[in-house]
C-alpha cells in the first residue's frame, strides 16, 4: 500500500503500531473470524504432523471451539452486512441480495445452536466435558464429528469468508510513523495518511496514496 506489505494485527503478538487493524463495525466483525482462523490454522499444523491417529482426534476435538467461534463470528459478520445502515449503504449493487444468500449457504451446512452437531460436541466434548455424558456416550457423539464432517465445516466457513471478504465496507488503520500519523485504508488500494497531534486528533491531511 504505497510503501511496503503490512499484515493485520496479531491479538497474539506485541503491540505493533505498523499492522492493519480494523476502523470501522464491519472490519471488526471481519477480524474476529481472522482470529478464529489464526487458532484453527495452528491447531491443524499441529495435527498434521502427529503420527498417532488417537492423537490426531484429539486434537480435532479440540479444533471444535475455535471453529464453532468461526461459524458464530461469520453469522454476526453477515448480520453486520445485512442490517447496519451504515454498512449497507456502501454495499454495491446486487450484493445485498446475495449476503443473506451467502449466510444461508454458511447456516445450511455448518449449523450452530441447541440440537446441531456442532454446537453438540463443542460443549459437551471440546470446550468442557460433559459431567452426565457416559465414556460410550462421549464415544458416539465424537464419531459423528468425524474428520470429513469437521472438513466440511471449515470448507464452508472458507468458501463464505472469501465471498465477504470480498465487498469494499472494510476499513483499516494503522500508525506508519509510531505516534505522529495515522493511515486509513477506506477501499483498497487507495490510502489516506493524516497528521494527529499529542490529543490523538486528526490536524492535517499528509498524503493520499
Amino acid at each position: 500500500y504505497a510503501d511496503e506489505v503490512r499484515h493485520l494485527a496479531d491479538v497474539a503478538t506485541e503491540r505493533q503500531p505498523q499492522t492493519w487493524k480494523p476502523a470501522n463495525v464491519p472490519a471488526q466483525k471481519l477480524f474476529r473470524c481472522v482470529e478464529c482462523l489464526r487458532d484453527l490454522e495452528l491447531l491443524l499444523q499441529m495435527g498434521s504432523r502427529l503420527k498417532s491417529k488417537v492423537k490426531q482426534r484429539r486434537k480435532l476435538k479440540i479444533v471444535l471451539t475455535p471453529l464453532h467461534s468461526l461459524v458464530e463470528a461469520i453469522r454476526d459478520l453477515a448480520n453486520d452486512l445485512e442490517n447496519n445502515p451504515d454498512t449497507l449503504h456502501r454495499l454495491p449493487d446486487g450484493a445485498r441480495e446475495l449476503v443473506p444468500q451467502i449466510r444461508s449457504q454458511l447456516l445450511s451446512i455448518s449449523k450452530i445452536g441447541k440440537g446441531t452437531l456442532l454446537s453438540a460436541t463443542r460443549n459437551k466434548l471440546s470446550a468442557h466435558i460433559d459431567k452426565d455424558l457416559s465414556a460410550e456416550e462421549t464415544r458416539l457423539l465424537l464419531n459423528q464429528a468425524d474428520p470429513a464432517q469437521i472438513g466440511l465445516w471449515l470448507h464452508t466457513c472458507i468458501s463464505v469468508l472469501t465471498d465477504f471478504s470480498k465487498l469494499p465496507v472494510y476499513f483499516w488503520s494503522c500508525e506508519p510513523n509510531g505516534d505522529e500519523s495515522i493511515r486509513i485504508l477506506f477501499v483498497e488500494p487507495f490510502v489516506i495518511t493524516l497528521g494527529v497531534n499529542a490529543l490523538k486528533r486528526v490536524n492535517s491531511i499528509l498524503d493520499v496514496h
